[in-house]
């Protein structure tokens, strides 16, 4: 079975990112209901196009059927949640329920600190200094050495790749 876009369309497609955004907004507008009357009936296949595209990417239910006849049929569309985000600067929903929230107990970065600072090549008078100094600070001192870590981190991108593909198997 040819891809539907290509069956209206024949060998070309017209893809149009502005045409994409107007059906969204139109969408958007309307909803939640289901809308027929904003497509472009000179350009038909053209919105069709637009429409299936959308939906493929989950941002519509394009509301797109076939007949019986091998032709198409459009019963009206409607945005979907995922639609709205994407019109959204803020990315809507989906960034703040996409969020990922990393929480470490104040006990459980002390402990890393500990080993790590244990493991280290310092002088024992060092170490045991600053192992010290770690069981002394706050928990909002442990947070801002924690954020600092993580930013000395990211500063080190080159070592993440040797240290993700540690636990990522090679694809074959």
């Amino acid at each position: 079975m040819p891809n539907p876009v290509e069956y209206l369309l024949g060998n070309y497609m017209i893809l149009d990112r502005d045409r994409q955004r107007q059906i969204l907004r139109a969408l958007a507008d309307a909803y939640p209901d289901h809308v027929k009357t904003f497509l472009d009936w000179d350009h038909e296949k053209a919105d069709y196009a637009n429409l299936i595209y959308l939906e493929e990417h989950g941002l519509v239910n394009a509301g797109i059927t076939r007949t019986l006849d091998g032709g198409y049929a459009f019963n009206g569309a409607r945005v979907t949640a995922k639609g709205l985000d994407f019109l959204e600067d803020d990315g809507g929903l989906s960034a703040i329920l996409g969020t990922v929230v990393v929480k470490l107990h104040s006990d459980t970065i002390r402990e890393l600190l500990q080993q790590r600072i244990a493991n280290s090549d310092l002088p024992h008078d060092k170490k045991f200094w600053l192992q010290d100094q770690i069981k002394r600070l706050s928990n909002e001192a442990l947070s801002e050495i924690a954020k600092q870590l993580v930013h000395r981190g990211i500063e080190h991108i080159p070592d993440l790749y040797k240290w993700v593909r540690t636990f990522v198997p090679p694809v074959s």
